[in-house]
């Protein structure tokens, strides 16, 4: 999202009517998303190559966010490849987290 927005979809915004407070708006929610899976994907990384007692936990979490995540996008704007490219994500991210020993560590 935040590199397709800028090569893509904001010089698409510049020439469009719409008003300039719904180009912001969606440059803003655009960046956020971009941010938002960056900082999901460090976050169930880091979680998944360090062995610490909380990482099946952190990556559990990520995968059952972006799994809430993919249900209300399809929710509100129906299924298209988007939502179920998400979804597959997050029910590998899931069944990541649940192969995880609980001790944190490998055996």
């Amino acid at each position: 999202h935040c590199f397709g927005g800028y090569s893509q979809v904001f010089p698409a915004l510049n020439t469009s009517n719409l008003n300039p407070g719904l180009q912001a708006a969606f440059r803003v929610v655009f960046l956020s998303l971009g941010w938002h899976w960056l900082v999901t994907a460090i976050v169930a990384l880091l979680a998944g190559v360090t062995e610490t007692r909380l990482r099946k936990t952190l990556v559990l979490l990520c995968g059952l966010a972006v799994l809430l995540e993919a249900g209300v996008g399809a929710s509100m704007m129906g299924f298209f490849i988007g939502n179920e490219m998400i979804g597959a994500a997050a029910v590998l991210l899931v069944c990541g987290g649940l192969l995880f020993d609980q001790s944190g560590t490998q055996t």
